[in-house]
């Protein structure tokens, strides 16, 4: 059935949800960006894009209000996490997705629980990537092609928020409550809500065994 629906061409005006919708597009290779560029604004949507996650925050808080936003999973001179962050922080409002040419299992993993909107296959069809963009401006999530690799209790799971993964991280080093507080300038009890809050989400059931999922999931 897929491969059928992906068979029959599909016009600007057939596409619902793309039209006047801004999307920016951030990675490296600029080339990619221009082939975004190209294929989403066919459809109707208003793309800019950005080389660095630097340039594109200043784009963000020059210009807000981005529906959605497309972030390279590898970008050079910071971490996958710090990068998802700093846009986060800049766009608390706009959907976030990451694309990737990797093909790392846990990966869709990560994304999930970061929470971001979507984990998307540098290798997908165009038409593939039109329905994905499509679903996640329509308030939807997209993990196709790379869901069905990831841990099944990952669906379960809520977004960890940027701190939790901080007390996680700090945890899977074999921290106590008062050192993770002192790293992190928080107060020891601050420590206990967040730990709570993290085995909650994931469905740990003792410090061990949230640092055996976050170990496994390759999250820190």
């Amino acid at each position: 059935m897929r491969s059928e629906m992906n068979s029959i061409i599909k016009f600007p005006q057939e596409i619902s949800g793309l039209s006047g919708k801004r999307i920016l597009a951030i990675d490296d290779h600029a080339l990619f960006c221009d082939i975004i560029i190209y294929n989403l604004s066919t459809y109707g949507a208003s793309v800019d894009s950005a080389n660095t996650s630097e340039e594109a925050c200043r784009k963000i808080n020059a210009l807000p209000d981005f529906d959605l936003i497309l972030l390279d999973y590898y970008m050079p001179n910071a971490s996958n996490f710090d990068n998802f962050y700093k846009i986060k922080n800049a766009a608390p409002d706009a959907p976030i997705a990451f694309l990737t040419s990797s093909e790392s299992l846990n990966m869709p993993s990560k994304a999930n629980l970061l929470g971001a909107s979507g984990f998307i296959s540098k290798s997908i069809r165009p038409s593939g990537f039109i329905d994905a963009v499509g679903i996640m401006l329509a308030g939807g999530r997209f993990f196709e092609d790379t869901s069905h690799h990831a841990n099944n209790n990952v669906k379960q799971f809520r977004c960890l928020t940027p701190r939790e993964f901080d007390v996680l991280a700090l945890l899977c080093e074999g921290h106590s409550n008062k050192k993770l507080g002192e790293f992190l300038g928080i107060a020891e009890a601050t420590v206990k809500v967040h730990l709570k809050s993290i085995f909650l989400k994931i469905e740990a059931r003792s410090r061990s065994h949230a640092c055996m999922i976050a170990k496994d999931l390759e999250l820190v």
